[in-house]
């Protein structure tokens, strides 16, 4: 990009033509790429300037030493693509926006792009907004921070595409003010190793995650940790809304709950989780957990496998799991009245919700499973499925399938 506007040209000629294009170098600006130099006042300066008459703050690669710095609704502030650092100098946020900067502008393709935000293990905050209409980022690294990568906070609509988000605290934390809505979309992104949670939505509506990677998030043997932590626990409203919606993720060796979807006070939303992997989350409490105890959860988990030890838990009256042809491997966990609903196995082939049915422990016979479904093996006919939950005092789960003649069934755990 930088020999694109610089060859050929004078000085005055190159910042002729840069406010001509609306694109302002840093460089040309008093900004030097040496991990040592303080370049608050020289990129503040640039941006400063490109907010008067709008466009794009641009920085070489090199890593750029800084205090916290303010942008604005009309500014793209673009790197060579994750080669441009910038790192914090002292524990404030990196980069962040103000209310007044945001809200009733138009925010077209502005934001930060391909541009790296080191924390150093002593920046609190890698990017925070404040109550803005819409935005896109892409390219953003967000790392080393001591409170979050990302901060949103309020009535938000955008998308981060192909952005990062390791080694902090939280990696991306939300929490929207009540009865605002929150559309916003992480696309194509890797959240992993981040000690406390991967993402924390505490207080919003619609979360759509696309495509995104989920690695080593949490702590070994902390239930207050995780991957996802979607906590609506402070939104008081009984609208019906979307939630979490999961499309193509991928979790793998995380810890603590992996996804945790607890329930606002009166809200009542439907979360779908669809085409994930849970794999390799052997330490973890459970890989996907649903309360519901005041609002209504209702989690449809559709063409995704769960393939750890401590699969599922379902617990509160408002929870409810509804299954569409996903794999379980081991553990649903009903408690306090939670609800798990078997509608459609993962051979693709309609089945009841869970049953629950007095069985022989160890070994149900034909004619309790007969009596239990309402079915035998051949008006069953061959693949159906469903799961039945022993009432007989040992809360055994069978998973029981017919092959057109006989009923075979899988002992699954021990429900609470």
């Amino acid at each position: 990009m930088a020999d694109l506007y610089t060859a050929g040209m004078t000085g005055a000629q190159f910042l002729t033509a840069l406010n001509q294009r609306k694109i302002f170098n840093v460089l040309n600006y008093g900004a030097v790429a040496d991990d040592n130099t303080d370049n608050t006042t020289a990129l503040q300066a640039v941006i400063e300037l490109a907010h008067i008459v709008g466009g794009i703050v641009y920085i070489p690669s090199g890593i750029y030493k800084t205090h916290t710095l303010t942008t604005y609704t009309n500014v793209k502030i673009e790197g060579d693509n994750g080669a441009t650092v910038l790192k914090s100098i002292s524990a404030e946020p990196l980069v962040e926006s103000l209310y007044e900067t945001w809200v009733g502008k138009p925010c077209g393709d502005s934001g930060l792009h391909y541009i790296t935000l080191d924390g150093d293990n002593i920046g609190t905050i890698g990017f925070s907004t404040q109550v803005i209409n819409s935005f896109v980022m892409i390219g953003l690294n967000c790392k080393k921070f001591t409170l979050y990568g990302l901060w949103l906070h309020g009535s938000l609509v955008g998308s981060f595409i192909r952005c990062l988000f390791s080694l902090n605290y939280i990696g991306v934390f939300a929490d929207g003010h009540v009865a605002m809505t929150n559309l916003v979309t992480f696309k194509d992104c890797i959240l992993n190793s981040n000690t406390k949670y991967g993402l924390y939505w505490k207080q919003g509506l619609m979360l759509k995650l696309e495509n995104v990677d989920m690695e080593n998030n949490g702590v070994n043997d902390d239930a207050t940790t995780g991957a996802i932590l979607y906590d609506n626990s402070a939104v008081n409203s009984s609208d019906q809304s979307l939630g979490l919606i999961c499309n193509g993720c991928w979790f793998e060796s995380n810890y603590g709950e992996v996804v945790n979807i607890t329930d606002g006070a009166l809200i009542n939303q439907l979360h779908i989780l669809s085409e994930c992997i849970f794999i390799g989350n052997s330490d973890c409490e459970h890989e996907l957990k649903v309360t519901g105890t005041s609002g209504q959860n209702k989690v449809i988990l559709r063409n995704s496998v769960l393939k750890g030890d401590n699969n599922l838990l379902i617990d509160g009256a408002y929870a409810k799991v509804i299954n569409m042809a996903s794999f379980i491997k081991y553990t649903i966990t009903e408690t306090n009245g939670g609800q798990f609903h078997n509608t459609i196995n993962y051979s693709g082939n309609l089945s009841p919700r869970l049953i629950t049915a007095a069985l022989t422990d160890d070994s149900p016979t034909d004619a309790e499973i007969d009596e239990a479904t309402g079915l035998t093996p051949a008006t069953a006919k061959a693949g159906w499925q469903c799961t039945i939950k022993d009432s007989n005092g040992s809360g055994l789960l069978y998973k029981v399938e017919s092959d057109g003649t006989y009923w075979f069934y899988s002992k699954m755990t021990k429900a609470t």
